[in-house]
């Protein structure tokens, strides 16, 4: 059985933000991705609060990443209740993890 715990996790946030400072990130990426990554164990998350720039730039066919997403997630923000409900259980998890070592 896989255990996706096991699994490396590169993850790059506001990733809308480091391309701004140099535009040539995506094809370094792709560069890395197809010649190091791509038979590795690493799932590559990217994530950024500009749609604009996912939308138009990551995701078009132009772009040196085009093509290979294997998942596209949009989250909303959490409202008050949803986010005081997140932090109760990330509590509750780190207590229990706490009281089982």
């Amino acid at each position: 059985m896989y255990d996706v715990r096991k699994q490396r996790k590169l993850i790059i946030d506001e990733f809308p933000y480091m391309v701004s400072g140099n535009h040539s990130i995506p094809s370094i990426l792709q560069n890395v991705w197809d010649e190091i990554l791509k038979d590795e164990d690493v799932m590559l998350i990217i994530s950024g609060s500009s749609m604009s720039f996912v939308e138009n730039e990551l995701l078009a066919e132009k772009n040196p990443l085009y093509g290979r997403a294997t998942g596209i997630y949009k989250l909303t923000e959490f409202d008050f209740f949803s986010t005081k409900l997140f932090f109760n259980i990330r509590l509750l998890r780190q207590l229990h993890l706490e009281t089982q070592n």
